[in-house]
């Protein structure tokens, strides 16, 4: 990480630490593992919201699933049952 903080330093361009999340994703569960910016270490998270899906070190897509029913289920219960009505269809 030392290169990336050098390089993009190098472009007046700085890492916030705050910001910035440790996944490591493989098949066989690492439990050290631990990465600094600046002498600060990065916070290691198991799960992580990119860009609208969920995403976890043990690489499943059980969670992005259940939050993705969830968000439809108080979408079309927000709705109002609008596709609930019987309409003929042209």
């Amino acid at each position: 990480m030392n290169n990336i903080t050098y390089c993009s330093q190098q472009y007046g361009l700085n890492i916030n630490v705050k910001k910035t999340k440790l996944m490591i994703i493989i098949k066989k569960w690492i439990t050290e593992g631990q990465l600094y910016v600046n002498q600060s270490p990065v916070e290691r998270v198991s799960h992580y919201n990119y860009l609208g899906t969920l995403i976890n070190e043990e690489w499943t897509n059980k969670r992005e699933i259940r939050a993705r029913i969830g968000k439809a289920r108080s979408q079309h219960q927000s709705d109002g049952g609008l596709l609930q009505e019987s309409q003929p269809l042209p």
